[in-house]
């Protein structure tokens, strides 16, 4: 029981971690562009793309453990 809320904190300050991080990339770069396959992109959007990308590995790794630790679904 500690140990899975132990991980459910966790979880919650990794997508708190993700979010802070995300805030500073978003207001910490400028408005400079880069030329990606033809195309104008932010620069602040890649680093962004990122740190999203980590979110949600972080959500669907948690959702999987969850998963495989309760069995599946529940039967009532």
């Amino acid at each position: 029981m500690k140990f899975s809320m132990q991980l459910e904190r966790r979880y919650y300050l990794a997508l708190v971690a993700y979010a802070v991080l995300g805030g500073l990339i978003w207001f910490t770069l400028g408005d400079e562009t880069l030329h990606v396959s033809g195309r104008e992109i932010k620069m602040k959007v890649l680093p962004a793309i990122v740190i999203a990308g980590f979110a949600l590995k972080t959500i669907l790794h948690w959702h999987a453990n969850r998963l495989r630790t309760d069995g599946g679904a529940k039967k009532g």
